[in-house]
């Protein structure tokens, strides 16, 4: 019986067998001669240096992030504490408004109604023409636009 279990054993036999044996015994005398050497204290310095350094630099931000919050606390806390806004009716709200648009329409209006330049006095009359109510006002401007030649009427560009 152990010779049976010794045939079919997971255990590599022959040449393979011996190049594994060299192998683990060129790694443990590697190993054993790299930890015989003495070790330098300071090998881990560097590591430890970059290591302090980051963690310092996450408490500045850290302190920095708190210091902010801390400065803009009493602002968000003072909008919260001021007197509360008297309400406004719809009534209310509605008189001084229609006031105020009526004022701002009068101004408008005022500023619109100046003199026509020269320059624009034909468009102004053919303005005047279009609100006229009659039928032979409006059939006069159209009379009148194309007796003036080209001048406003569209033109076709082929």
């Amino acid at each position: 019986m152990n010779t049976q279990f010794e045939q079919n054993s997971l255990e590599p036999t022959g040449e393979l067998a011996n190049t594994i044996r060299a192998f683990r015994s060129a790694v443990t005398h590697i190993a054993s001669r790299e930890t015989a050497r003495p070790v330098s204290a300071d090998w881990l310095a560097p590591a430890r240096r970059r290591r302090r350094r980051a963690r310092q630099t996450m408490m500045l931000a850290w302190a920095c992030a708190a210091l902010l919050f801390l400065a803009t606390l009493p602002f968000s806390l003072s909008s919260h504490s001021a007197a509360p806004q008297p309400v406004i009716t719809a009534a209310t709200a509605h008189a001084p408004v229609h006031e105020a648009d009526n004022a701002l329409l009068e101004q408008v209006d005022t500023d619109v109604s100046e003199t026509v330049p020269s320059p624009l006095k034909p468009l102004a009359e053919l303005a005047s023409w279009n609100s006229d109510s009659t039928s032979t006002s409006a059939s006069n401007s159209a009379s009148r636009s194309s007796s003036n030649g080209s001048a406003l009427a569209p033109t076709e560009n082929h």
